[in-house]
């Protein structure tokens, strides 16, 4: 097993440290306590982690630098709404608490585990990873991409580097997942989407129905399902819109609907990102452009 972890302060979830609930109580910047989020992939045998499910981790620093051990056994939060919620939509629901076998000189900390398709050899499966830790305050630092690897029953630090593009000022969770920082083995990569597998398979099979010129009755009847279920409520926001209707007839037009509606690579790297940014923002010219055009010409005398 192998995990990647970045953490910044978690400003919107600080919990007083002299409370059991760490669900009350804010914390100001003198108390000894932090709480910080974190992100992360985990990589590891399958069946080795629980998907959909809350693992408690103990962590620590010694002159190697960082360690972590998944403490107890993984547990359902509760997230019932899950399916179409993607990471940083369940992160406001996150909470931690001190597992077995903490004692005061360790950190601990909560994370929720997601399955991806993200690059792994064919015995293995990344998840994504994404919860609050309590540390010392200051013990650990912001925007530095942690590796730890599987070594005498702990997982122990084996690299770390600086970060600066994660958590950029006002950016989103979802946009440090999105950035290509990710990955072990060859070229960094990023997570287009932390939604659940089956959430994100059936987004792209509403995507595709779509873009159908002439559906038969039963892709019809297939389109009506999807969007009774997970899917259909993550897009619903703005498909009716005439704007979003006239961006997908232009990207059809283009012959980019397929690889911007349905995205069929998720993990992109740098490279691959700036030709799909390419892509949007040359979709988006035409559209502007179209929206400009007058409905006639001036007549000149």
């Amino acid at each position: 097993m192998r995990m990647q972890l970045i953490f910044r302060d978690a400003v919107a979830h600080r919990r007083d440290a002299s409370q059991p609930s760490w669900e009350t109580r804010p914390v100001d910047r003198e108390s000894p306590a932090q709480v910080m989020l974190g992100l992360g992939l985990v990589e590891a045998p399958r069946g080795a982690v629980e998907d959909e499910r809350m693992a408690d981790v103990l962590l620590g620093a010694d002159a190697g630098g960082l360690f972590l051990r998944f403490a107890g056994t993984a547990y359902d939060p509760g997230f019932h709404w899950a399916g179409e919620s993607d990471l940083p939509g369940l992160g406001t629901e996150i909470r931690t608490r001190p597992p077995e076998g903490w004692s005061p000189e360790l950190a601990f900390g909560s994370f929720y585990m997601r399955e991806t398709r993200f690059p792994a050899p064919p015995d293995r499966i990344v998840h994504a990873a994404l919860g609050l830790v309590v540390v010392r305050r200051g013990s650990l630092a912001e925007r530095v991409m942690f590796d730890v690897e599987a070594r005498n029953g702990a997982l122990l630090q084996t690299a770390a580097a600086p970060e600066p593009g994660a958590f950029e000022a006002g950016s989103s969770i979802g946009q440090t997942f999105a950035s290509p920082i990710w990955g072990w083995d060859g070229s960094r990569r990023a997570i287009l989407s932390t939604l659940t597998l089956g959430t994100i398979d059936a987004m792209s099979r509403i995507r595709s129905l779509e873009g159908l010129p002439d559906p038969t009755p039963e892709q019809e009847a297939e389109l009506a399902q999807l969007n009774t279920g997970p899917a259909g409520s993550v897009l619903s926001c703005g498909r009716s819109d005439p704007t979003f209707r006239r961006y997908q007839e232009i990207a059809r037009e283009m012959g980019l609907y397929e690889q911007l509606a349905i995205a069929p690579d998720n993990y992109p790297d740098a490279a691959a990102l700036e030709r799909r940014e390419q892509a949007i923002a040359s979709v988006m010219r035409r559209l502007t452009d179209a929206e400009l055009d007058p409905p006639y010409a001036p007549r000149v005398a």
